[in-house]
């Protein structure tokens, strides 16, 4: 049974709903608009809330746009759905865990027969990083090597070895990944990541603020990657990174040609204008002379295009990580 709950309201009704359904195998929570608040629910409802959690064996949860200010709280939910049936777990929100949680700390072992088996993960949103160590370092709640599926967004709190110990769990499973670094800082210490031991990875999408972004251009990729898609999302109150700016990508084709990606089958470019905020939801406005830009990047791209495995468009929506399961 599959149950698409959307949060306004948290009442004792909700939880009785709950209660009743033996066979739920999938939960979502969403706040449209402005994220939704989890300190508005009453410890008198938080409580039987997550006790009713407990009680269910979900397959999927996906929580998207509520934060909790309360890091207890967010321990006694991600707590109470842990169950060994759980394979696909969606976070996205702007507040979660403690910051507190030791940085350093290795992705602990799973206990025997208690850990969900995770099969795809996405995580976004401001706290994404304490949100990692929380699940991950300081719990053992959440068994990720067998993940075949991970969307993460990078705030500027990241680190390469945060980001890079999660990775090495799910080496020998992982097919699919997409990597949000549009909104991670450069003025912050360069990411390193190693994606060359990943032996099944098929997929890697990433999104950048440019071509230029070390970023993209400090990740070791696997040689069994087939598909790479960058999407460049460009800021219009950045200069240095506006469409115009399009010399760049010859030198990101360059690189590419270096690495010798013997699988490589497509490499998509996705280009975005981010004229306003909301451009994750628009789907209404394009840059000024879209054709004009998509045709200078491939001009710009001369040894993908001459292999034929290049694609270029420009798009009105740019890619949301918190829609990653939807």
């Amino acid at each position: 049974m599959s149950a698409p709950l959307f949060y306004e309201f948290m009442d004792t009704t909700f939880i009785s709903i709950i209660s009743s359904l033996p066979n739920l195998s999938h939960l979502e929570f969403f706040a449209h608009g402005n994220q939704g608040s989890w300190k508005e629910v009453s410890i008198t409802t938080h409580k039987p809330f997550v006790t009713a959690l407990r009680s269910c064996s979900l397959k999927s949860f996906i929580f998207n746009g509520i934060s909790f200010h309360m890091p207890r709280r967010f321990d006694d939910v991600f707590t109470a759905i842990a169950n060994p049936a759980l394979k696909h777990l969606s976070l996205a929100c702007d507040s979660g865990a403690d910051d507190k949680c030791r940085p350093f700390a290795p992705i602990l072992p799973p206990l025997d027969g208690l850990p969900a088996l995770l099969e795809s993960l996405s995580i976004s949103g401001a706290a994404t990083t304490r949100n990692i160590r929380w699940l991950f370092s300081n719990q053992s709640l959440y068994n990720v090597k067998n993940i075949r599926r991970l969307s993460l967004q990078l705030c500027n709190k990241a680190t390469s070895s945060l980001v890079q110990r999660l990775l090495d769990e799910m080496r020998a499973t992982l097919k699919e990944f997409t990597l949000d670094g549009s909104d991670w800082s450069w003025a912050e210490s360069p990411l390193r990541l190693d994606l060359s031991r990943h032996e099944r990875l098929s997929s890697f999408f990433i999104i950048v603020s440019s071509p230029l972004d070390p970023l993209l251009s400090r990740t070791r990729l696997s040689s069994t990657l087939r598909v790479l898609t960058v999407e460049q999302t460009c800021d219009e109150r950045k200069p240095f990174l506006l469409p115009c700016s399009v010399s760049a990508w010859g030198r990101f084709d360059a690189h590419l040609d270096k690495l010798k990606l013997s699988a490589l089958r497509k490499v998509h470019v996705r280009l975005h204008s981010r004229a306003h905020d909301l451009c994750f939801n628009c789907g209404h406005e394009l840059p000024k002379h879209p054709d004009a830009w998509k045709c200078q990047v491939e001009k710009d791209m001369t040894s993908l295009r001459k292999k034929g495995v290049l694609e270029v468009e420009v798009v009105k929506q740019r890619y949301c990580i918190s829609r990653a399961f939807n």
